[in-house]
């Protein structure tokens, strides 16, 4: 099943808390990977469930032209999100498509 979900820019309130709320879980490892951000607002997003799990997908805006897009695993609600793919140098008209994998350790 895929669910998918888009904010335009603006408002964080355009994305639904809990994704926002996601998204800020692996912060530290984004930032780690591709420095510090004077924003960090999930502008779009996608979610898809596989077997007991789910991976979701955010473009980023980490500055005023700066984008990132991110991939999460999380294996159930209660258990702390992987960071499973990150690209770097992206741009607001970007498709949030075929996020690289990275290794989380």
């Amino acid at each position: 099943m895929m669910n998918q979900g888009r904010a335009t820019r603006g408002p964080i309130s355009q994305v639904p808390q809990n994704v926002q709320k996601l998204a800020e879980l692996v912060r530290h490892k984004v930032e780690g990977r591709t420095g510090p951000s004077e924003e960090y607002i999930v502008v779009a997003y996608k979610v898809q469930e596989v077997g007991p799990g789910t991976y979701t997908s955010f473009k980023i805006r980490a500055d005023n032209e700066r984008y990132v897009h991110a991939e999460v695993y999380q294996s159930s609600p209660d258990e702390e999100p992987t960071l499973t793919g990150l690209e770097r140098s992206r741009n607001a008209w970007d498709p949030l498509v075929n996020v690289s994998h990275v290794s989380d350790h």
